[in-house]
């Protein structure tokens, strides 16, 4: 399964850090995690038939990047477009070239 780049989460982190997303909006707990997987959500085609379905030609995926509170339990949804990079994919599903752990 994909996860994010190290290095996206990174500059994700410090993007929504700069426009004020320091504490969780319901409790105002500081302890938010950028989680490692995206959230995936069906865009389009003609409507849910259930989630085992095959996608439509009408329809496509939007990648999110989920924000947890660790607290709460609260989860915070954003589009993985406005951070892209042109040409560079943010999602990996080996070892990140970032990664700083050995074995990935």
């Amino acid at each position: 399964m994909a996860r994010w780049r190290r290095s996206f989460l990174r500059e994700v982190r410090a993007e929504l850090m700069r426009l004020g997303l320091s504490a969780c909006p319901v409790c105002g707990a500081s302890e938010l995690e950028m989680l490692a997987r995206p959230r995936l959500l069906r865009v389009g085609g003609p409507g849910a038939q259930g989630w085992r379905r095959r996608a439509d030609a009408d329809e496509g995926t939007d990648h999110l990047i989920a924000v947890r509170c660790d607290l709460c339990g609260h989860e915070l949804l954003f589009d993985s477009e406005r951070y892209r990079r042109s040409g560079e994919s943010e999602l990996v599903s080996g070892p990140d070239e970032d990664d700083d752990r050995p074995g990935g």
